[in-house]
């Protein structure tokens, strides 16, 4: 059975971009989201602890609304997810940022 990529090409060639390391800034940052990832998974949800990670996710990526927007974020969160191997919390809790929508 063949698989069709639906996405548009723009979306296909972020993720293969991500696939390698990026510019210095979106790396550290990709880097950074990966390791609130990691601490998220293991906590517990009704703690302070996850509720500060979890603003420290969203504020990140209101910085990249503000410095080049969804594209920007877009790309960041294909790079966690070949770092850390998911970007489920990334995703979860950009949800409404600059349009974003999980």
């Amino acid at each position: 059975m063949q698989i069709v990529d639906l996405r548009p090409v723009s979306c296909r060639e972020r993720e293969e971009r991500a696939r390698s390391p990026l510019g210095r800034e979106d790396e550290r940052i990709a880097l950074m989201l990966s390791k609130l990832s990691k601490k998220l998974s293991q906590l517990d949800r009704d703690t302070n602890k996850y509720s500060k990670l979890i603003a420290k996710i969203r504020k990140i990526g209101e910085y990249l609304c503000s410095n080049g927007g969804t594209d920007r974020m877009d790309l960041i969160c294909y790079r966690v997810y070949f770092l850390y191997g998911s970007s489920k919390y990334v995703r979860q809790n950009w949800d409404g940022i600059c349009g974003w929508q999980y």
